[in-house]
């Protein structure tokens, strides 16, 4: 059969550690006449993370090696989020959506909501924009409030750098982005005598366009 992606992770509670950076596309120079430092901010932020799997026991350990196996590499895309994340610590007041297409960078103007609402979304939560091939998963970086006709412009990182599809829905509980290994060679593993697996782990970035 073949495989499909992107693949579900086998499970979160696995994810004792979990590493998140966020990697933005900059430059930087000096301009030779006033001595000021030029910045230059690309699109293609990502997010790069490492985690380490706790499998409970050999069988659990095969369940990840396997998955691992399937990504082939460079090749397999996946579904992950922050395991400590996953749920939002405001409710969901409305049916926020993506208020207009073809909006990049940091600041995304959302509707949906409630009308006039002081907090829809709170610093430092994850969201989801996007399903399947087109998630994409960000973290607000400032409250946001809703005005009296549902919309909020959400301040969030990494950068949107594929422009969005108006009425995209947005996922606050369980927000997860598309992911794709790091290396092409991370299926590696210890066992023992003991009937043990140690040395599980992987290494991945967010995947700016699929």
């Amino acid at each position: 059969m073949a495989i499909i992606y992107p693949l579900a992770l086998p499970s979160y509670d696995e994810l004792p550690s979990v590493s998140f950076t966020r990697a933005p596309v900059q430059a930087s120079a000096i301009n030779r006449e006033t001595r000021a430092r030029d910045v230059f901010v690309h699109e293609g932020d990502t997010w790069r993370l490492e985690a380490v799997i706790s499998a409970r026991s050999i069988e659990r350990a095969d369940k990840w090696i396997d998955w691992l196996m399937r990504l082939d590499g460079f090749v397999g895309t996946f579904l992950m989020g922050d395991p400590f994340r996953m749920v939002s610590p405001v409710p969901t007041i409305g049916a926020p959506v993506i208020a207009g297409g073809g909006q990049l960078g940091t600041e995304i103007v959302t509707g949906g909501w409630a009308p006039s609402e002081a907090l829809v979304l709170k610093s430092g939560q994850n969201i989801q924009i996007g399903s399947g091939l087109e998630a994409r998963l960000y973290r607000v970086v400032e409250d946001a409030a809703s005005d009296a006709g549902g919309f909020a412009t959400v301040n969030l990182r990494p950068r949107v750098g594929v422009a969005t599809a108006d009425l995209t829905p947005i996922q606050m509980n369980g927000a997860e982005g598309l992911f794709r290994l790091t290396s092409s060679n991370l299926a590696a593993w210890t066992e023992s005598r003991r009937r043990e697996t140690s040395g599980l782990r992987f290494t991945a970035e967010s995947v700016h366009a699929a």
